[in-house]
């Protein structure tokens, strides 16, 4: 337990210092200062707004337009508190800590950021449906108009309505099957670390919008609704962590890391469980609060776990489930109900509407039955496992996905923070661009060998012309400045070219050594 605390302690603390240096580095690369005090500030109260700590006054805004985009500013954060927890657990592993979490997979956490990917940079073409469902209904049937009163108050009564909407959207979520088709992308992974926060559905805005509605129809004003969801949203990223271990009597207060890896566990006792955004007393009240079993590890995922690290079927597997349910339906309120009723409903028990706790699969306890089999879903890359001594391979393969990710997420904040000189067409070839790499990705992981076609597709052809077109823009200029024309060549083309001599020396190897293991078997 003390090693936990410790853990905590300097997460908190390297969290502060990779934030400021990671922000340091974009303003940076916008032609700043290496951080000036103005961006240090910015960076302090970046890492506050992590945890809900603002300023009310400075957080409250007369019109949209001045509000910030406070998870795109996030993003540096994100991937520094990601790296970070990476260092905490390998320390906590190597310390000899009790219960210390295991290391992060790197084919689960691309998945996670990779989701996450999906749907900021899907939201850029859709736009936030969410926000427009609540200005319009908001400025056409509003009951009450709050502008012009105390501030304070108004940001108060945001501050629990935007929770109080988030409690029952997210309950629903998980109640009702089309809700859980958009939201279960969150839960699909195996694992449960800071990558997991960012494993997000592009279609749950579509569920989601009607429970924010009452607000607007009470007049919240939308400023104050849109703070409020994006700090909620930043709130919930640091409880996804194994690190952090129970805080006392905190836990009957707010969400907390120990309340919310229930909420994440397929252990029955944590199925529908703590849904509660920011105040844990919601769940306390509706009768949905559960408390982290001691004597139970928690195992995290789905109850049938979905086994790929395809972005798609990450993002719409559910959905897919739901379609052939309804298709093969032998009525029409059997197809109503297959898609309103819960994710376990079935014709057999209509009268369930969540399903039968008893068809919940058990699972082991590993903390009495240490080396249990859990179900874990963690395929070769092309037969390259560790027993088969194939080190070689293993680590061009890795380094070529880690290379190629990288700049996927350097490419969706460069869109992000672009957007505005960046045409429609451009940002959807981005976006495919991006969808397309992970695959390609997923693939890899997956072990299927079909990606020596697709990839070789993407960097060959796809890669090119994609970067034809964002450097077209001008876009670049603002990055690159007077070492644009080199760094577009690399663009198009000597990152494409590595990429494929990375890739296929790679692959190479892999089935070299493969060959070599078959003959070897035979041979005995």
């Amino acid at each position: 337990m003390v090693g936990l605390v410790q853990g905590q302690l300097a997460l908190a603390f390297l969290g502060l210092y990779g934030a400021t240096v990671i922000q340091g580095v974009c303003a940076k690369s916008l032609k700043g200062p290496l951080l000036p005090s103005q961006d240090m500030n910015e960076a302090i109260a970046g890492f506050l707004r992590m945890f809900y700590v603002v300023d009310p006054y400075s957080t409250s805004f007369r019109s949209l337009e001045e509000v910030p985009n406070y998870v795109l500013k996030a993003q540096p954060i994100f991937i520094g508190f990601l790296l970070l927890e990476m260092g905490v657990i390998l320390w906590l592993n190597l310390t000899g800590s009790q219960r210390a979490p295991k290391f992060p997979r790197l084919n689960d956490t691309i998945g996670s950021v990779g989701a996450g990917i999906v749907q900021q940079m899907s939201h850029l073409i859709t736009g936030d449906f969410e926000l427009a469902a609540y200005v319009w209904l908001y400025s056409n049937f509003a009951l009450f108009h709050f502008e012009g009163k105390a501030e304070l108050w108004v940001w108060l009564l945001a501050f629990l309505g935007v929770d109080f909407a988030y409690y029952w959207a997210h309950r629903g979520a998980h109640e009702l099957n089309i809700g859980w088709a958009s939201h279960v992308t969150h839960h699909n992974s195996q694992d449960y670390n800071l990558s997991t926060a960012l494993r997000q559905s592009f279609t749950q805005g579509f569920f989601t919008w009607v429970f924010n509605m009452p607000m607007a129809l009470l007049g919240l004003p939308p400023p104050f609704y849109a703070v409020h969801r994006m700090l909620n949203l930043l709130f919930q990223f640091w409880i996804h962590t194994e690190v952090v271990p129970s805080i006392g009597f905190l836990e009957l207060i707010i969400n907390t890391p120990s309340s919310h890896r229930v909420h994440h566990g397929r252990n029955p006792y944590c199925i529908d469980k703590n849904y509660a955004g920011v105040l844990i007393i919601w769940d306390i009240m509706f009768g949905t609060y559960e408390s982290e079993h001691d004597d139970d590890q928690v195992l995290y995922g789905v109850t049938h776990n979905i086994n790929t690290f395809d972005p798609i079927t990450i993002q719409m597997h559910q959905h897919i489930a739901i379609w052939k349910a309804v298709w093969h339906s032998k009525s029409v309120s059997e197809a109503f109900c297959r898609v309103f009723m819960g994710p376990g409903w079935t014709p057999e028990q209509p009268d369930l509407r969540l399903g039968n706790p008893a068809d919940i699969p058990e699972v082991p306890n590993l903390f009495k039955n240490p080396k249990a089999e859990i179900g874990y879903y963690n395929p070769e890359m092309f037969g390259m496992a560790t027993g088969n001594k194939n080190t070689q391979g293993t680590v061009l393969l890795t380094a070529h996905v880690i290379i190629n990710f990288i700049f996927l997420i350097l490419l969706q904040m460069f869109v992000q923070f672009q957007l505005s000189t960046l045409s429609t067409m451009v940002v959807v070839l981005a976006t495919a661009f991006c969808v397309f790499t992970l695959c390609t990705i997923g693939m890899v992981f997956d072990g299927n060998k079909k990606v020596k076609i697709y990839e070789s597709f993407r960097l060959g052809l796809v890669w090119p012309l994609v970067m034809h077109y964002l450097t077209q823009t001008g876009a670049a200029a603002s990055v690159f400045g007077s070492y644009e024309q080199a760094a577009v060549n690399i663009l198009m083309v000597g990152a494409p070219v590595g990429g494929l001599v990375l890739f296929w020396a790679a692959v190479l190897v892999a089935e070299t050594v493969e060959v070599e293991r078959h003959v070897k078997e035979k041979e005995e």
